[in-house]
């Protein structure tokens, strides 16, 4: 991954997107800020790779830094990638990540034709050490077997070391069995 540091500031930058890269930052507490640049399609690839719950090492130039991604900011109309920053943590202090929600295994009720599965939340914010942070939170659906079947934050079991931010509702529902309605607004008009 060739990831360097950035000499071409402002304006200047459109130049560095004609050539194919994206410029950026990696930036943290106690850390002055290192203005990079890199190919588009290592971005792409470190976003499909990592997200932004997953440290992992950069080298720019001789120094590595273990980071995260953090924002990629896009064209508001293609979508290609435009800026993008790294945060590189204090790794002795908690921090906080929003971490996807990924649903395994097979609702019982699903299976039944009781229902359908009803998902009410892909994510949830969290805090850890850096180098406890998941990359994701696993859910089992199999304990759906009823139409009143629900799970809440308060059912997931986090990894040691990670806790739900203190703006979580531990009584929020992540993902439930919805069923159809029968539309009873329909009279009988023979008896009026």
């Amino acid at each position: 991954m060739e990831i360097e540091v950035r000499k071409v500031l402002g304006k200047k930058c459109k130049s560095l997107r004609k050539q194919g890269l994206v410029t950026g930052s990696i930036y943290g507490p106690g850390f002055e800020t290192i203005y990079i640049q890199m190919p588009l399609n290592d971005l792409l690839k470190i976003e499909k790779t990592y997200g932004t719950s997953t440290f992992f090492d950069v080298t720019v130039g001789e120094q590595n830094y273990s980071v995260v991604l953090k924002n990629v900011y896009r064209h508001p109309v293609t979508m290609v990638p435009l800026n993008v920053d790294f945060y590189k943590p204090n790794l002795e202090k908690k921090m906080q990540a929003k971490v996807p929600i990924h649903f395994v295994g097979e609702s019982p009720a699903e299976k039944a034709g009781l229902g359908f599965l009803l998902f009410n939340e892909d994510s949830v914010l969290v805090q850890s050490l850096p180098k406890n942070l998941p990359s994701y939170l696993e859910v089992d659906i199999s304990t759906l077997s009823t139409t009143d079947s629900v799970i809440t934050f308060g059912d997931i079991i986090l990894p040691d070391g990670v806790e739900f931010d203190s703006s979580v509702n531990l009584s929020s529902v992540v993902v439930s069995i919805g069923t159809n309605q029968k539309d009873n607004s329909q009279t009988d008009t023979k008896n009026i």
